[in-house]
């Protein structure tokens, strides 16, 4: 689900827990908190929301490589250069 979230431009807030976490959020696109750590996931949506209301979260620039209209313009012209 946070391949999905992010491609969708979405900002994540995610478990350490969580298996491709480490792997995809990054601090332009979300933010780890301690798995069962309470205080780490709210000092996380403290964080995120802060940083929304400032306008610094850059996420929608970020994913628009990977929507299925940019997949679909690159499928397109690859089928025009055949």
């Amino acid at each position: 689900m946070v391949n999905e979230a992010i491609s969708a431009g979405l900002y994540c807030i995610c478990s350490e827990a969580v298996g491709a976490a480490p792997d995809l959020i990054t601090p332009e696109n979300g933010l780890l908190f301690e798995e069962e750590h309470m205080q780490s996931l709210i000092d996380s949506i403290v964080k995120g929301s802060r940083w929304a209301e400032a306008g610094d979260l850059k996420i929608k620039e970020l994913a628009a490589p990977y929507t299925l209209g940019a997949w679909a313009e690159t499928i397109a012209n690859a089928a025009k250069r055949q």
